[in-house]
């Protein structure tokens, strides 16, 4: 079992998580586990119920998606599983995956055993087609925190309502990282020849780690930037911008256009923008345009995953992006580059606390791609960290 106290200073993530919200940090007490973290995944479409492949509901309790195929393989026989993401083994979870609809007699003789070693098949369907990786909408979550002060109930309660209402950084969580945290470092060194990696599946992996902390360093520099353009007064910001380094921003009537963006992420010159939830790239040309749209929920800037052919910010964004990829890996790195939201809205949030037991408990969905421990982090305003 995963044990996670939010009440003392130890970090565990590769980067510091700078918050968008301004509470003091709350403590309480958050167990990853199977009574208190469910995840519900979200079809992007609904199945059309005829096809070749059998679509499985499917619930598991103590086990990693890949320890679950790994399972339902030597028993049926079937190498060839459609999943769309990996779901965590510290949680009870709620997925689908595919498989050619001939294994459906050797799954039904299977079932009555399935429950046993914590997996049951909730429903089942047909498709055209093999559910294949990143094809979810997002998922749905319920998570319980314990241990928590009336007080901080109420202090949780109006987090929560600004999160919904305003958003998150859509941040990397721990869990992109590793055991011991580490990942991209090693993939800095394999970039530098210091390591050698032969596993190819192994060393993508490690890459895609590098471009997920190189993502949340520089989202980190875009949050604490918000927090200054915030924070000050037009006649006291460019100094403080000088003092945190961000010597582009000299432009005392771009300073004010930012100043009067509503929304606490800043639309920047060069940003590249992305429909919301999904949709085309684009650079921002109008910021005030651009600003109303994201407030609106249409539209959300977006980071880097650095790599090759990566869709190109501009101007003071494309110079602040190479600041941070040229101080943390001069290397190129040999993945293909992606743009991902640096921002993301949570949806059909439902919050009860039961003071008797001391109780916190939380449901909401987040787009795919998304960290529900970065929701829990910025609720607390402190890393999540585990024992």
């Amino acid at each position: 079992m995963n044990k996670t106290l939010l009440n003392n200073t130890k970090s565990i993530t590769p980067v510091p998580q700078i918050y968008a919200l301004s509470h003091s940090p709350i403590p309480f007490y958050f167990s990853q586990n199977s009574r208190d973290f469910f995840v519900r995944e979200i079809p992007l479409y609904p199945f059309s119920q005829k096809g070749e492949h059998l679509i499985l509901e499917v619930r598991k309790k103590g086990l990693s998606t890949q320890e679950m195929l790994k399972i339902l393989s030597s028993h049926l026989g079937c190498k060839d599983f459609g999943y769309a993401g990996l779901k965590d083994k510290s949680a009870t979870t709620i997925q689908y995956i595919s498989i050619h609809k001939k294994y459906a007699r050797s799954l039904a003789a299977l079932l009555p055993n399935l429950e046993q070693i914590g997996i049951k098949i909730l429903s089942q369907t047909y498709h055209d087609n093999k559910i294949k990786l990143g094809h979810l909408k997002g998922n749905s979550f319920f998570i319980r925190l314990k241990k928590v002060h009336p007080s901080s109930a109420l202090i949780l309660e109006t987090a929560a309502q600004k999160i919904l209402e305003n958003g998150l950084p859509n941040y990397f969580g721990y869990q992109r990282f590793g055991k011991f945290q580490n990942n991209h470092l090693e993939a800095i060194e394999i970039l530098q020849k210091k390591r050698v990696c032969r596993n190819k599946t192994l060393k993508n992996f490690l890459f895609s780690s590098l471009q997920s902390y190189l993502f949340n360093m520089y989202l980190a520099k875009r949050i604490k930037l918000n927090h200054i353009l915030t924070s000050f007064q037009k006649s006291e910001l460019s100094t403080a911008l000088k003092l945190e380094g961000f010597n582009q921003l000299n432009d005392a009537k771009l300073l004010k256009e930012l100043k009067n963006q509503n929304h606490f992420f800043k639309i920047l010159p060069g940003d590249v923008m992305e429909h919301y939830p999904r949709g085309k790239l684009f650079c921002t040309q109008d910021l005030k345009t651009d600003s109303e749209r994201f407030l609106n929920k249409s539209i959300c800037p977006s980071a880097p995953l650095f790599g090759s052919k990566l869709f190109s910010a501009q101007n003071l964004v494309l110079e602040m992006e190479n600041e941070i990829l040229h101080t943390h890996c001069p290397l190129n790195i040999p993945a293909p580059g992606a743009r991902r939201y640096a921002w993301i809205y949570p949806e059909n949030l439902k919050t009860r606390y039961i003071q008797e037991n001391a109780h916190f408990e939380l449901e909401f969905f987040l787009p795919k791609g998304s960290y529900a421990t970065i929701f829990i982090q910025e609720l607390a305003h402190r890393d999540i960290l585990l024992d």
